[in-house]
């Protein structure tokens, strides 16, 4: 994992590219990244319950996909699930909008190269936080 990335693309034209430092210079790693390009993923879903052609921009994780499936075939969990169920995507649910807070948290280590700063921004949807990017840097 890199926490360093950059918008810029690779000679595929993925953008996304990893930063980072070894033995004193400058490589690309391959392993992923909190770049939005790594976090933000597509999620498609049809059949019967699902809404045709709908789309929309709410934060999802594939740990909302088995509360969703559960609450379709009128199941409760044992345990509470990570997740949340998304109601969006449902015929059954109203049309309601969703609101998603967003905040960032940032930190900071004095390294002897400099100091490093790392911030991850994140979005709340309900009582589900979802990363939506992180990158970090090193400066004065």
């Amino acid at each position: 994992m890199s926490f360093r990335w950059t918008d810029q693309p690779n000679e595929f034209g993925t953008r996304g590219v990893i930063s980072c430092m070894a033995a004193g210079e400058a490589v690309k790693g391959t392993h992923g990244t909190l770049s939005r390009f790594d976090v933000h993923s597509t999620l498609i879903a049809a059949g019967p319950g699902f809404r045709a052609a709908a789309t929309d921009d709410l934060p999802t994780s594939n740990l909302d996909v088995a509360p969703t499936i559960l609450h379709m075939l009128g199941l409760m969990p044992p345990e509470p699930l990570d997740g949340r169920v998304l109601t969006e995507a449902l015929t059954s649910s109203s049309d309601a909008q969703l609101k998603t807070e967003r905040s960032a948290m940032e930190t900071s280590r004095a390294l002897p190269a400099g100091v490093w700063r790392q911030q991850i921004l994140l979005s709340k949807l309900g009582a589900q936080t979802y990363y939506d990017e992180g990158n970090g840097r090193l400066g004065d």
